[in-house]
């Protein structure tokens, strides 16, 4: 079921004018919910970055290079990328929209995902695109997956096709919050699987999720859609752990 929310109201604007969901002040153009000083205080991911999980690289690196995780983890989709440090301003609107049920906020962190797609990624590379399920449980008590929404979104305006039913989380993982990277990887060992394998196979497909950190979701689900037959997986993700 679609969450619902006052604000997606057609005459909502005139009861509850738009606020920066920040600070509370007015918005600016470019944003439906923050404002320019608000939004300036964004944390941008920069190059260098890993050429597989695209965290940011300390020093100068003149060449393509693999940091020190993805080469002693090898690392199930082909590249990562994300738009923002998962910090300030990105993990408050972040939690609202996740947590509170901020579904207002879609429109503006999809404008951050365009910002990561137009960056690092081309339509010709692209067959569909899909996203990390919620367990039903899980998705019950938070009335809707935050990421399938992005994806959906996403993929309206990239006029990308959008993949559906073809990955399942079968088993309710505890939150990765509190866990140690391998502690992360074990936890979600084997929680996916992809039932539709006609929807996937040979399709080359962007994942898309609200927050990577370790990566170790992300990767389970690409192990999934890579036993699955498809060709390629690269990931976007608002933020960055």
């Amino acid at each position: 079921m679609k969450p619902f929310s006052l604000r997606s109201w057609p005459g909502a604007e005139l009861l509850y004018p738009r606020q920066c969901t920040e600070c509370k002040g007015g918005t600016d153009p470019g944003y439906d919910y923050l404002c320019w000083n608000c939004a300036s205080r964004i944390i941008f991911m920069k190059a260098p970055l890993c050429r597989v999980c695209g965290n940011t690289i300390e020093g100068r690196v003149d060449a393509e290079f693999v940091c020190h995780s993805c080469r002693h983890a090898p690392r199930q989709f082909d590249r990562a990328r994300s738009v923002a440090r998962y910090d300030g301003v990105v993990r408050n609107v972040l939690h609202t929209y996740k947590y509170s049920q901020g579904v207002w906020l879609v429109r503006d962190l999809v404008r951050l995902l365009e910002v990561g797609w137009k960056a690092h990624f081309f339509l010709e590379e692209i067959d569909g695109v899909v996203w990390v399920p919620l367990h039903p449980a899980r998705q019950r008590s938070r009335g809707f997956n935050q990421a399938r929404l992005l994806a959906v979104r996403l993929s309206q305006r990239l006029g990308l096709p959008i993949i559906r039913g073809a990955i399942r989380r079968d088993r309710a993982t505890q939150s990765q919050t509190r866990l140690t990277a391998r502690q992360r990887a074990i936890n979600v060992r084997k929680a996916f699987s992809c039932s539709r394998l006609d929807r996937v196979e040979g399709k080359r497909l962007l994942l898309v999720d609200d927050v990577m950190t370790t990566g170790a979701t992300v990767n389970e689900v690409a192990r999934c859609l890579r036993a699955a037959g498809t060709s390629a997986v690269h990931v976007l993700t608002v933020a960055r752990g």
